[in-house]
């Protein structure tokens, strides 16, 4: 089975020159942290304060006919790294090597 997916997001500026801050919709929540730029797929950069939609390259768990259970390309002693989505939030990818 292939798990390589993107999900979709909201990205700004990070901290640091080399991530993006990134928002994702769960199933009972949001999802907040940063995240190395290579990571995401964006049309358009954010600047300052603005806040564009984006995709977040992730890895498909598991899923049924409401949700995907799937994986963020964070470091392992973040919490919460794998998360629950509605299938509509994500699409077949493939993740760079």
């Amino acid at each position: 089975m292939n798990t390589g997916i993107s999900t979709i997001c909201a990205v700004s500026q990070g901290t640091f020159a080399s991530e993006y801050f990134v928002k994702i919709n769960k199933i009972n929540g949001v999802w907040e942290g940063a995240v190395d730029k290579e990571m995401v797929l964006l049309d358009k950069e954010p600047t300052g304060n603005v806040t564009v939609d984006g995709r977040i390259y992730s890895y498909l768990i598991s899923y049924d006919n409401s949700k995907a259970l799937i994986e963020l390309p964070v470091d392992d002693s973040a919490p919460e790294r794998r998360i629950f989505v509605s299938l509509d939030a994500i699409q077949k990818e493939r993740i760079p090597a």
